[in-house]
């Protein structure tokens, strides 16, 4: 699916999400649910807030693809062969990769799922609220899992959504193999302490070429052949600025019997330099890694 369907449909869901709360927030206001049910009215509450927290994810994944659908329509017109491998301007030596987004709503999609379940199985399989006379494992289950998960999985996901994309600012543009490659990363630290030090690592290897007709002809690099050369090290942090971005400089020396970058070929496999760094919040789940196009033939 493309950026701008996937945000078309995230519209739809938060539209339709924030209608239902709304619809039911009106129904606790004015009508008298004790009158009719007393058991109606905390059910009422509770899908309302539920129906608006989703909204409220929903509305942040649509404004998430929105961003990214007008990213890589601008590099399409900047780069009309090759705009999906293209961050934003090589010519400026700036490379930009977004954070995984499924990712991230696999974590509000799962909580907010086994939440609404939880709800919908609690009140079907139980004639009465929970009191203490009808607390068993059996009535905690469907709902307690839930909510257990639903800090960590939204703590995750907020964690995620502040930090932004990851920039990458060469220093120059290497022409030869064997050249230092420098620069900067920037980052978002998400109003979290960071450690003093994170792992940045650069790596030459091959990589295959998949052809994905359902996201607009994209190319994604999925299979990763043999590590042809690599090195990484731990390297300080820089203390977070006014929009908590915090920067890490880097400067690696490769040697000089190593391929140049083959960026345009179409050929699998084809030969790939890489910049990593290791994601502090998720572990190995969430690395960021950018292509540079250094010693490219």
């Amino acid at each position: 699916m493309g950026y701008n369907f996937k945000k078309l449909v995230f519209a739809i869901l938060g539209a339709s999400s924030g209608l239902a709360a709304l619809a039911l927030l009106i129904i606790f206001l004015t009508v008298d649910l004790d009158a009719q049910d007393p058991e109606a009215e905390p059910l009422v509450v509770a899908l309302a807030i539920i129906f608006g927290i989703a909204s409220l994810i929903l509305w942040t994944a649509k404004k998430h693809y929105g961003e990214k659908a007008a990213f890589y329509e601008q590099a399409k017109k900047k780069y009309p062969d090759d705009p999906w491998r293209q961050r934003e301007s090589w010519a400026s030596n700036e490379i930009i990769e977004w954070y995984p987004s499924q990712q991230i709503g696999l974590f509000f999609a799962y909580a907010v799922v086994l939440f609404v379940g939880g709800i919908i199985t609690y009140f079907n399989i139980n004639d009465t609220l929970l009191t203490y006379s009808t607390i068993t494992w059996k009535t905690l289950l469907p709902i307690g899992v839930p909510l257990l998960l639903l800090p960590w999985a939204a703590k995750r996901g907020f964690l995620l959504l502040k930090r932004g994309p990851f920039k990458v600012q060469l220093a120059d543009m290497p022409s030869t193999v064997g050249e230092p490659i420098s620069g900067t990363i920037t980052l978002n630290d998400g109003g979290v302490r960071l450690p003093e030090k994170l792992t940045v690592q650069l790596l030459c290897r091959k990589v295959r070429t998949h052809h994905n007709s359902s996201s607009n002809d994209k190319v994604t690099n999925r299979a990763e052949e043999d590590a042809l050369w690599s090195e990484k090290t731990k390297l300080p942090i820089s203390q977070p600025d006014a929009d908590r971005n915090v920067t890490i400089s880097f400067r690696f020396t490769p040697p000089d019997d190593l391929p140049p970058a083959d960026v345009q070929s179409s050929s699998t496999p084809r030969i790939a330099w890489m910049l990593r760094l290791r994601d502090i919040y998720n572990k190995r789940m969430y690395d960021y890694a950018v292509e540079l196009p250094v010693f490219e033939e």
